[in-house]
């Protein structure tokens, strides 16, 4: 047996003993009206709603009009004076038994026309505020009463294909920072993402990631982490870096970690041409060559700080005759026998590149 009490002729007064409290911890009396469905001990097993609000419109509206949109609600809180918080609606859903998900406020959005935009919520935030005050078009707050651990399921933001039956599904984004719709194409945003200091701390046994991409799902099929591209070839912006740490400051200087025999590849029409490979102990230049270029007072190759490779010297001039690279004994040695060595010994270096012409 479900109860319903309704009350729409006077307000009400006196405490509410029945219902649960608010999002604030306590419940005080509605100013006026209070419909109710099922009590605290009483619950209703009918799923319908209390209220239920429903309109169909054929209106039109002139751009910038002060005409009312095509709604089905309008809630509307002005605050005059005073400092307690202000909210136009509050959605409170508590869970207190049974199974299944708990929304505080569920939205959804149907389109079957191809004109105009869908959305299953719009926001934005107008007026003047003070420098130090905050101005969100949207703000999350979420609270748990333990540690989630690494790699949990608790979530702030989650978003998801809710229609994963078929590859025709998939939506190009799940987040998209858009830009603007008047001003010109210098009015956006200074920062897309960002993560102030203390927003992301590090957990137990691991460390805390601002950004952390898992690999998919499948073996078959593979993703890539991070890219930039232009977003159409006829806009002539420029990047003018890819990652920026000059500003920062890192735990023994590393700014970067692979994994033993993982790459750095340079692609050109993409077939990859250069790469660097780190082993334990070595590492390598494939697919290409060491080249020094503009090399700072001719400093070259060093070990532990020590030159042992400079550039080219220049200026040796051809060598004739009989090259050999045979043993000799210096005490016998006859001036042929040495020039045939240092023959083989010049054309050996101009071979390597160390000296020339």
């Amino acid at each position: 047996m479900s109860v319903v009490r309704i009350n729409e002729t006077q307000p009400l007064s006196g405490a509410i003993t029945d219902l649960p409290d608010n999002i604030y911890g306590n419940y005080n009396s509605p100013l006026y009206q209070l419909i109710q469905g099922g009590l605290r001990n009483q619950p209703t097993t009918d799923p319908n709603p209390i209220l239920f609000l429903q309109k169909y419109s054929s209106a039109n509206r002139n751009q910038n009009s002060s005409e009312w949109e095509q709604g089905g609600l309008y809630s509307q809180l002005t605050k005059v004076t005073g400092n307690a918080y202000g909210a136009a609606i509050t959605g409170n859903a508590r869970a207190t038994g049974g199974s299944g998900d708990s929304i505080g406020i569920h939205a959804r959005c149907s389109r079957v026309t191809p004109g105009g935009r869908g959305y299953a919520l719009w926001g934005y935030f107008s007026g003047q505020v003070q420098s130090s005050e905050a101005s969100h078009a949207a703000e999350l707050n979420a609270n748990v009463t333990y540690d989630p651990g690494y790699g949990s399921n608790h979530q702030l933001v989650r978003v998801c294909m809710a229609d994963r039956s078929a590859d025709t599904n998939r939506f190009g984004s799940a987040l998209t920072v858009g830009r603007n719709t008047k001003g010109g194409d210098n009015n956006g945003f200074h920062t897309g993402l960002r993560f102030e200091a203390g927003s992301i701390v590090r957990n137990t046994g691991n460390d805390g990631e601002a950004i952390r991409v898992d690999a998919p799902i499948s073996s078959s099929g593979s993703i890539g982490g991070l890219r930039f591209a232009r977003a159409h070839t006829s806009h002539g912006g420029v990047f003018k870096y890819a990652f920026k740490t000059d500003e920062a400051v890192f735990a023994d200087n590393e700014v970067g970690r692979l994994g033993v025999t993982q790459r750095l590849s340079w692609y050109s029409n993409g077939a990859r041409r250069v790469s660097l490979v780190g082993g334990n102990t070595t590492l390598s230049i494939t697919g290409g060559a060491l080249n020094i270029a503009n090399p700072v007072s001719d400093t070259g190759l060093q070990i532990a700080g020590t030159k042992v490779l400079g550039q080219r010297k220049g200026g040796w001039g051809g060598v004739s005759g009989t090259t050999s690279r045979a043993q000799f004994n210096t005490s016998n040695v006859t001036t042929s026998q040495l020039a045939e060595r240092v023959k083989a010994l010049i054309e050996d270096l101009t071979g390597h590149g160390l000296i020339g012409a």
